[in-house]
């Protein structure tokens, strides 16, 4: 006898991630980026972890050589991507949309 539950075994079920898929998240994503270029009274600290998430998320680990002592922007800019190392390319953009959120409220 079958029983009337069985199909449940077999879905997926509703996923985890608080965005739902991956396209999802990218959309949301991209929106956050794109609003984030229009804002214009955000500090130099937030600008460069906004730079060091969208980096993260669409690029991965810096692997990049550090910039001189004289390059005063790039190496903020370097140092900003390296802290956030490690992390995976969907907590960046979570982090980067959240960060948005933040700021924009």
């Amino acid at each position: 006898r079958r029983g009337t539950y069985h199909h449940l075994l077999l879905s997926p079920g509703p996923s985890h991630r608080p965005y739902g898929n991956m396209s999802d998240l990218e959309a949301k994503f991209e929106a956050a980026t794109k609003a984030v270029s229009a804002l214009t009274s955000l500090s130099d600290a937030i600008k460069l972890k906004f730079y060091g998430l969208y980096k993260q998320a669409t690029v991965g680990d810096n692997t990049t050589d550090k910039p001189g002592l004289f390059d005063m922007k790039g190496k903020a800019k370097w140092e900003a991507w390296t802290a956030v190392k490690g992390k995976d390319k969907a907590t960046a953009m979570q982090e980067y949309i959240a960060l948005y959120e933040e700021v924009s409220k």
